[in-house]
């Protein structure tokens, strides 16, 4: 009758002499091979993970979200000064603004983007980030034509930091 054919995998660490001394003093008091017992901790660290669950990153988000808004209440900076307004336009929503972020904070509506406020604005994209650099860029606090700045966060599909506005 064939045997059945064994399965190996192995798994190589780099371990301090001390250490591996210790980890084999404490096999042959159990009575356990040092693979055994290395193998039964792997177990149990892997099964403790998984019933600490994932870490829940979207609720983290917002709740620096609500801090950061919270602290610049409290206490607003000197530099939170409004940059100069350009001329006077009336304010032209177009047609084709893009759906805002998701709402952070739970209050108020979602904040946008620093390129939404530019085209809800009806000024281009690159005149308003120029403006912006040369008022000492975006800052939680800062104030633009009636929108306050709340802070940098990930777009949902990745990529760079995004400043957010939300109404002043």
């Amino acid at each position: 009758m064939p045997a059945s054919p064994r399965v190996r995998s192995q798994l190589a660490l780099q371990v301090p002499p001390d250490l591996l001394d210790r980890l084999r003093n404490r096999a042959a008091t159990e009575g356990r091979t040092l693979s055994a017992m290395c193998l039964a901790w792997i177990e149990k660290g892997l099964a403790a993970e998984a019933a600490a669950g994932a870490v829940d990153l979207e609720g983290l988000e917002a709740r620096i979200v609500v801090l950061e808004t919270a602290m610049a209440a409290l206490s607003p900076s000197p530099q939170a000064a409004s940059i100069p307004a350009a001329p006077a336009r009336p304010l032209v929503v177009p047609a084709a603004v893009a759906a805002p972020a998701p709402v952070l904070t739970g209050d108020g509506p979602a904040p946008i983007t620093t390129a939404e406020l530019a085209e809800l604005l009806g000024i281009k994209r690159r005149s308003f980030n120029e403006r912006l650099r040369r008022g000492g860029g975006a800052q939680v606090g800062l104030v633009v034509e009636g929108w306050r700045c709340v802070g940098q966060f990930p777009p949902p599909a990745g990529g760079p930091l995004r400043w957010l506005w939300e109404p002043a």
